[in-house]
Order: structure tokens, then sequence, then C-alpha cells
């Protein structure tokens, strides 16, 4: 009813302003699903790469304490062995 009442350069301002603003709502909705989307993928990936690095240093360290007891159970071994 009020849209009937406008002259016919109000309609077609109004018009397209509708489009327009319809048409930024869908285009900030598709890109924020996209970006959700890819800081999730990153943070994945992210943590991923974290978790990777802490287990290659606890092997290091865990090698460090395998490779100490071997050297000194040589060395005990090679003492009572002179003994």
């Amino acid at each position: 009813m009020f849209f009937r009442s406008l002259n016919i350069g109000l309609k077609l301002v109004l018009s397209v302003a509708i489009a327009i603003i319809i048409g930024m709502i869908i285009l900030v909705s598709i890109v924020s699903v996209e970006v959700a989307s890819n800081m999730e993928k990153e943070a994945k990936d992210s943590i991923f790469l974290t978790s990777k690095r802490y287990v290659n240093y606890m092997e290091g360290i865990l090698n460090e304490s395998v490779v100490l007891t071997k050297g000194i159970a040589a060395s005990l071994n090679a003492m009572f062995d002179n003994v």
C-alpha cells in the first residue's frame, strides 16, 4: 500500500537500495563463513605443528637420558671387567 503511493523515481531508488542492502548482507555472510572456515583450518594447522615440535623436543630429552644411561652402563661394565 505504501509503495503504491510513491512516484516512479522514488520507487526505483528504493528498489535499488533494497537490492544493494540484500546483496551486501549476502556478501558479508559469505565472507564471514569463508573467513571462519579459514581461521579454523589455520588454528588446527598451528596446533598440529606446535604439538609436533613439542614431540620432537620431548623425544630429544628422552633420547638424551637413554644415551646417558647406556653410556654409564658401558662405563660401569668396563670398570667391572677391569677389576
